[in-house]
């Protein structure tokens, strides 16, 4: 089994300090069978503790960890590191990081008759629909009849409003001068404007039949079950209202959106929403490849969307996004990387200078001039790996 890079990193240190004891062991044989004093041989112990044991390692992973702005100790900067390049999930809290709030119309017309929006254009219908739009709505329908020559703003100097409200149904009624008369529309939540409506407007209003009635309640309800946001309209005629239509609205990704979560899932990170999304969560999230649900179970906990792995170390800020958590991953991971090369890489300096200097000893040189010849390859192997640090 792959050890993470703490258990490495103490795993280098143990054998490390095995290595020197066992040196500084022969070391001292070596002395006293040529009959060196006490004080004689302190030194050269001393000279071979600081260019064998786990120090230089220690300092080597430390002036690196300085460099990635890691604060705290080794092994707890790099258990943060360890957390961040770890993540196999992100669970987004909500939706702010693929969707901007934008919709797009994706069905527009009277679902009795199954017509498309071409067909539904050469119907009178379909002009006071989108008069309705302009005048009654905002946000997404209303560019909806923008898009189509029906200005919001030219509508209300053409038919002042009288009377505009809201009811608690979430239903908006409004009331508008037309020349000597007046024209009332509402718009809301189809279901709720369906049962206000007696009339059905074709080339003009005729009875809204049981049929028909359950028909656009049905369409109403396989919106709702699709994520798709649906505003129904009606035109007051006589004493009563007349159904003209219905804008049915998809919610549109961020742009960019779907290609973060694409590169996340190449490097082995799965995005997700909560089990408890709503409908059009769920559709905008198959829009962008984010899984919904549960889904497999993981083996790590999942990282929430706002997750925080220590101040300034937070994977997922509202600041970055999805590109700053897949920044945050690859930084760490490359960093991780680069940090174990370095401790190998010191790992070996020390026991090649364990094994130098012991022979030294052995054959009664001076240990001294290995301390500035290990301080120097030390610095040579933390120049060499700072480099590569982004």
């Amino acid at each position: 089994m792959r050890r993470n890079p703490v258990e490495q990193l103490k795993q280098m240190e143990r054998t490390l300090l095995a290595l020197c004891a066992l040196g500084g062991a022969i070391a001292l044989c070596a002395g006293l069978l040529r009959g060196e004093g006490a004080a004689r041989l302190v030194g050269p112990l001393l000279c071979l503790g600081a260019v064998a044991s786990p120090a230089g390692l220690r300092a080597v992973c430390a002036l690196l960890l300085r460099r990635m702005g890691q604060p705290g100790g080794l092994y707890a900067a790099v258990t943060r590191m360890q957390r961040t390049a770890c993540v196999r999930t992100i669970r987004l809290n909500d939706l702010s990081e693929i969707t901007d709030g934008r919709f797009e119309a994706e069905a527009v017309g009277a679902p009795f008759a199954q017509e498309d929006e071409r067909a539904l254009r050469r119907q009178s219908a379909w002009m006071l629909l989108c008069t309705a739009c302009a005048l009654c709505s905002s946000g997404p329908h209303a560019q909806y009849a923008r898009a189509h020559g029906y200005d919001a703003d030219k509508l209300q100097r053409q038919f002042p409003v009288r009377a505009l409200h809201t009811d608690e149904e979430d239903v908006t009624e409004g009331c508008f001068r037309d020349g000597s008369g007046e024209r009332a529309f509402c718009s809301g939540p189809m279901q709720r404007v369906i049962e206000r409506c007696a009339l059905l407007w074709a080339e003009g209003p005729r009875p809204l039949t049981q049929a028909e009635r359950e028909v656009l309640q049905g369409v109403a309800r396989d919106a709702m079950r699709r994520g798709l946001r649906v505003e129904a309209y009606a035109m007051r005629s006589a004493d009563t209202w007349a159904f003209l239509g219905y804008v049915a609205l998809s919610p549109v990704p961020r742009p960019g959106a779907a290609e973060r979560v694409q590169a996340l899932r190449l490097r082995g990170v799965r995005t997700m929403l909560p089990a408890d999304a709503d409908a059009q969560a769920r559709l905008l999230a198959r829009k962008v490849g984010v899984a919904c649900g549960p889904g497999r179970p993981v083996a790590r906990k999942p990282v929430e969307g706002t997750a925080d792995l220590g101040g300034a170390q937070a994977l997922f800020s509202r600041e970055h996004g999805l590109e700053g958590a897949l920044a945050a991953i690859e930084t760490a991971r490359g960093r991780l990387a680069r940090l174990v090369e370095a401790a190998r890489s010191a790992e070996s300096a020390a026991i090649l200078l364990n094994v130098v200097c012991t022979s030294a000893r052995l054959a009664g040189y001076p240990a001294w001039p290995f301390v500035p010849a290990a301080a120097a390859i030390y610095a040579c192997v933390y120049l060499y790996y700072a480099r590569q640090i982004r």
